[in-house]
């Protein structure tokens, strides 16, 4: 169902004009309302000014021009101001014009005092727009009229249900219910708008949207109905068209009620529309819900969500095939960066850079490749940090620890805004255990989680150790550390193997850079988190070898020996992240050569060893194979390449 608004300039010279045309109007407009029930127009004045004439218009279906609204509004004017005897040459077709509206606008014409003077009874004039005037009525909103021309850098549908959207239907009937609504995942505002406009888009192109009128509903609109009447009389004459819903209630209880308010069950509502439900993708309360109250309708659920690289690769190929390309496994290996997961966002921002490098920069413009460069750095959305803590193998006391020291520097930083209430305590750390057991990896990540917290301002990894704190003169040392401290600024200082600096006992060089550490410590105490890491044994020892360090360092983290499980779990990651796919009895071989391994020498840096040296052993293994069979091979690792001598 379509609305518009005609206006008719012509200026009267007398207000009997407007009066005698305001009389021929209660007579003619009811037969022009009932309408054209061939062509489904119909059309009524509204309001007559000393200026101006008001017409309306509605049309029972969609796609209408207004082109054809014009000439009949014109065929309209033209007859009215004839029979007003007001003009007897008149010609409306230079003094209209038409616009589509929303069912707002024309409700609000509807309800204007003067609509009194034209129709005794305005509920019966409501029967036809499907509509009870003394219900809610939504805002609604028009598509731009230029959005089937938008481009779109990203693509969140997935694939599937993009090749339904755009299979070619045999036959349409208005009246059979939308085969597909959506739920749309995301917490992002800006993610989420581009899911809405790639769908929209697609479902325009498809014919499945074919009206430009939509709604978009809240939480807020919650004030105007009630729980137990929740109806939105837009919905009745929505065919066609769509709303768009934030779950962003308060309450769970308002939450139901609004997705019950668009909910079409069988003689519900009249109107045959797509519904879009907006929730964050965390939410699975409100997901569940959704899926029980709509019981009837099948849902699609589209989100910015994290891929496994075997998933990734797969969606990739897929982006370049839209684009005419076909992709081989290396240039996979190319594009997408080293890691376990990726979001869409992140597989079509790296697929742009690289089409855009291979095809344009590199062959035409190679004078732009440094800003092509600064412009994706900035496109690229850093990961949520703290999720990657979480998603770390094993480790589970340490990510426990590591959540609640957060926790506690958030209300740290949020009790410094009220300095009379306000016990500052320093954020320094101490992480103790192997080699190789994840404490850098941790470290960096909890730079990444302080910054995006808002707790330090650069969130970046300072890595020194004894030789790069130690200067080789009398005095350098200080400033040594000072500088680095100063280059730490709203950062992580991470000092490796610790007491090394106090190793012996008249090593003054070391004893100068402890107590110029502990200062700095102080003097940066909001600025600078320091980590201190090693051995257990000797962290320990130096820790409490100086008051000052055991005062400011508030705490404690012990990265225990990775299970035997749990480092097959980081090979199987290390093998993804080169597209590498273990066979069955790779476990069994892994398992025995650990046994060789002495976990004080590296605890994760054995599985690096023993997963490059496989590497070596099936290419040795792969290159006595006839040519034939080699290209099968190429991305298996067996029990045989783990099988030879250990390291």
């Amino acid at each position: 169902m379509q609305f518009f608004e005609g206006e008719l300039k012509y200026n009267f010279t007398l207000y009997s004009d407007t009066k005698r045309l305001l009389g021929v109007a209660r007579q003619i407009n009811t037969k022009y309302w009932l309408g054209d029930k061939e062509l489904g127009i119909h059309i009524l004045m509204s309001n007559v000014t000393m200026s101006k004439v008001t017409i309306l218009v509605m049309y029972e279906g969609n796609g209408c021009e207004c082109g054809a609204i014009f000439d009949k509004c014109v065929d309209f004017s033209n007859r009215i101001m004839a029979a007003s005897n007001i003009s007897d040459d008149f010609d409306a077709s230079d003094r209209l014009t038409v616009s589509e509206i929303t069912l707002n606008v024309f409700d609000d014409l509807f309800r204007e005092e003067w609509f009194e003077k034209l129709y005794d009874d305005k509920a019966e004039m409501y029967k036809i727009i499907s509509v009870d005037y003394l219900q809610f009525i939504c805002k609604e909103n028009l598509l731009d009229a230029c959005f089937e021309k938008k481009t779109f850098r990203r693509r969140y549908i997935p694939r599937d249900e993009l090749l339904r959207i755009r299979e070619k239907r045999e036959k349409y009937n208005a009246m059979v219910p939308q085969p597909m609504h959506y739920i749309v995942a995301e917490a992002d505002d800006n993610v989420r708008a581009e899911i809405d406009d790639e769908l929209i888009y697609e479902l325009r192109k498809a014919g499945r949207i074919t009206s430009r009128r939509y709604i978009k509903v809240s939480g807020d609109i919650m004030g105007s109905l009630s729980r137990n009447n929740y109806k939105i009389q837009n919905l009745n004459n929505l065919d066609g068209g769509f709303a768009i819903v934030e779950l962003n209630c308060k309450t769970t209880e308002d939450a139901n009620a609004l997705v019950k308010s668009v909910y079409s069950e069988y003689n519900h509502y009249s109107g045959n529309y797509i519904v879009i439900f907006h929730v964050s993708e965390n939410d699975r309360n409100i997901i569940d819900s959704i899926h029980k109250i709509c019981s009837l309708w099948p849902f699609v659920q589209i989100s910015n969500k994290e891929l496994s690289r075997k998933k990734a690769v797969a969606r990739l190929r897929e982006i370049a095939e839209e684009n005419n390309l076909v992709l081989n496994d290396m240039e996979c290996m190319q594009i997408l960066p080293n890691g376990n997961s990726f979001t869409f966002d992140e597989i079509n921002t790296t697929f742009r850079k690289w089409y855009l490098t291979k095809y344009v920069v590199d062959e035409y413009y190679p004078q732009y490749r440094n800003k092509i460069d600064e412009y994706f750095k900035d496109e690229i959305v850093e990961k949520d940090a703290l999720l990657e803590l979480q998603s770390l193998v094993g480790l589970n006391d340490v990510k426990h620890l590591c959540k609640r020291i957060i926790d506690f520097y958030a209300l740290q930083k949020l009790m410094s805004k009220d300095k009379d209430n306000h016990n500052e305590i320093g954020m320094h750390m101490v992480f103790t255990g192997n080699p190789g057991t994840a404490k850098t990896t941790v470290a960096r990540l909890m730079a990444r989680i302080l910054k995006q917290r808002g707790i330090l301002s650069k969130g970046e990894l300072i890595e020194v150790g004894r030789a790069d704190l130690v200067g080789q003169y009398v005095g350098w040392t200080a400033k040594t550390v000072k500088d680095y401290f100063i280059r730490a600024k709203g950062s992580v200082l991470f000092i490796d193997e610790a007491y090394s600096l106090s190793s012996e006992d008249k090593d003054s060089f070391g004893i100068e850079a402890i107590n110029t550490i502990v200062q700095e410590m102080e003097n940066h105490r909001d600025e600078v988190v320091v980590i201190f890491a090693g051995y257990k044994k000797e962290m320990r020892k130096f820790i409490e070898s100086n008051s000052g360090l055991r005062s400011r360092v508030s705490f404690h983290i012990d990265f225990p020996d990775y299970s035997g499980d749990e480092l097959f779990e980081i090979l199987k990651l290390m093998a993804r992240e080169k597209n590498y796919s273990l066979k069955e009895d790779v476990y069994k071989y892994f398992i025995k050569n650990l046994e060789n391994y002495d976990s004080r020498k590296g605890n994760g840096r054995i599985v690096r060893n023993m997963f490059e040296k496989a590497r070596m052993n099936q290419a040795e293994r792969i290159m006595k194979l006839p040519a034939k069979q080699r290209t099968k091979e190429l991305y298996f690792l067996t029990g045989e390449d783990f099988g030879g001598e250990t390291a």
